[in-house]
């Protein structure tokens, strides 16, 4: 049975996992990217390093943590499922980050 202090303690601990992660896709990655351009890497790889970037360091070592950090799967699934949302809508828009664009064939 779910307990409401459970609840709490997860919800103390998804706040900041969120900004976390909204922070590495928004800013870290783009920095990255950024970084890698300057220093004459191609696009595609620029590209290639941000999206890596935010794979490990906003879904991997959240997703290593969770069993250890969480007591209940209901506000990391939740959270998830909003970040899935937030990813998926430029997506659909048709407006990219252009730090997040691939120009290969895979994504066309």
């Amino acid at each position: 049975m779910i307990q409401i202090s459970d609840i709490i303690h997860d919800l103390i601990l998804t706040i900041p996992i969120f900004l976390w992660v909204l922070f590495v896709t928004q800013y870290l990655s783009r920095l990255i990217y950024n970084l890698a351009v300057k220093n004459g890497y191609p696009e595609d790889s620029a590209t290639y390093f941000g999206r890596k970037f935010i794979h490990i360091f906003a879904s991997g070592l959240i997703a290593l943590s969770l069993p250890f950090l969480f007591r209940e799967p209901f506000l990391p699934f939740l959270s998830a499922l909003i970040l899935a949302v937030y990813t998926y809508l430029p997506h659909w828009k048709k407006q990219l980050y252009q730090w997040l664009k691939l120009k290969t064939i895979l994504m066309k």
